[in-house]
């Protein structure tokens, strides 16, 4: 997982970052959760100028569905704030209230 995390900060580095495709966004997410590293995923997501990790819709919705079946109210919330900071919240108004009442009862 830090090979991947050091990859990610290389590559935002070079002038290549602008043609980063979704795809690659996508498979950061899915290799992180299904390696149980979300404090990894996270931390990438916190720091989007050195990873530039921006999810997608179906990245966003994957994370929110395994956050919030497993009960972890605080990274499901991180994610929404994720979503809120890049201003496109339309498919998520529900789950992200759901979460947020959550964690914030927790």
């Amino acid at each position: 997982m830090e090979q991947l995390e050091e990859l990610l900060h290389q590559f935002r580095r070079t002038p290549q970052t602008v043609s980063t495709l979704d795809s690659t966004h996508h498979a950061v997410v899915r290799s992180c959760i299904s390696e149980g590293r979300s404090d990894n995923l996270m931390r990438m997501l916190d720091d989007p100028l050195n990873f530039g990790l921006f999810p997608d819709n179906y990245s966003l919705v994957f994370m929110l569905n395994h956050f919030l079946l497993a009960e972890n109210w605080r990274d499901a919330t991180k994610a929404i704030f994720c979503r809120f900071r890049s201003r496109r919240l339309s498919v998520f108004n529900s789950s992200s209230f759901v979460s947020l009442r959550r964690w914030g009862s927790s």
